[in-house]
């Protein structure tokens, strides 16, 4: 049986037509008339039959399309869960043909392409999803992520602006807003986000260590090193930390301690040209002109030419 197009609510010939009393009563008794597909009667001529109580036969209709899709909604969120991201898309696809422009659906098509890293594909799903519903959260931070891995960081501000436009308790639209505004030197505005972000979750210690580099970003140094100490001390073994409070406590004047964190630094796997080159510069500061000379050494393995200019400068 065919709805829609195949349907008719009025009776041809043999029925007799409704009256206006009839039309005006309660959906559930309204008689309406509605034609066979051909081939369901088996290559008959199109047959014209009665159906009483049609709210009932609807419903039962609706229930079994959307057990179809609930069933592939269910079966791509099990897929999803257990990190079978291809064949949730599958599911999620089935899903929005049988119930097209639902709004969860377009965001959950989105989500699967995101997990597979394909984020341009992804923005269009988020973007249908946000057209249908432009008060979806969800579907301003899914392709403002999928933005902040393209690198389009005017994009990711605006999505986290619109999600903050719904409701300002996001931590997620301040966190990639405060990312967002950090790398394109908004840094005073990376900050705030930043507190509002923490105060949201102040368990998040990713949070403490990115504040603290924007602090650094705009002079604030001791705001950074109050961070910095907090993130080092909640997670001792990151390398990039310490090298980063060494370069606070080098500006500061404390080059022992700068000494120090670049040496644990370096310990913990930042071997580049300029961790070695700075502690080089704080070794001599504190009066080691030998231990200086060593890191310059070691600084020719990744710039001869610097390495050069250091010797020549600090130890000759």
């Amino acid at each position: 049986m065919y709805l829609g197009t195949q349907m008719r609510t009025l009776a041809k010939q043999s029925y007799k037509k409704p009256s206006e009393k009839d039309i005006t009563k309660p959906l559930g008794d309204v008689c309406v008339y509605f034609y066979l597909a051909p081939d369901l009667v088996k290559n008959k001529p199109l047959a014209m039959i009665k159906v009483n109580h049609f709210p009932k036969l609807l419903m039962t209709m609706a229930l079994l399309w959307c057990s179809a899709c609930t069933s592939d909604m269910e079966l791509g969120e099990a897929a999803f869960e257990n990190g079978d991201y291809d064949a949730a898309l599958e599911h999620f696809v089935s899903a929005d043909k049988l119930n097209p422009d639902t709004p969860k659906i377009l965001y959950n098509i989105g989500r699967c392409y995101e997990e597979l890293e394909q984020y341009k594909e992804a923005i269009p799903y988020f973007s249908r999803s946000l057209k249908i519903d432009k008060k979806m959260i969800e579907g301003y931070l899914g392709r403002a992520r999928c933005n902040m891995k393209l690198e389009k960081y005017e994009g990711v501000i605006l999505d986290a602006e619109n999600a903050l436009s719904v409701s300002e308790k996001v931590f997620d639209a301040h966190r990639l807003m405060a990312m967002s505004c950090f790398k394109v030197n908004r840094f005073i505005d990376a900050s705030h986000h930043f507190n509002e972000a923490i105060k949201l979750n102040p368990e998040h210690i990713n949070s403490y260590y990115q504040r603290g580099v924007a602090r650094a970003s705009m002079g604030d140094q001791l705001g950074a090193l109050h961070d910095l100490n907090f993130y080092i001390k909640e997670k001792p073994n990151t390398g990039q930390a310490y090298y980063n409070r060494g370069m606070l406590l080098e500006q500061i004047g404390n080059f022992p301690l700068a000494v120090a964190d670049y040496t644990k630094a370096i310990s913990l796997n930042v071997s580049n040209q300029d961790v070695f080159y700075k502690r080089g510069v704080c070794y001599y500061r504190t009066r080691n002109q030998k231990a200086a000379c060593q890191d310059f050494k070691q600084l020719a393995q990744y710039d001869k030419a610097l390495a050069s200019q250091a010797m020549k400068e600090y130890c000759m």
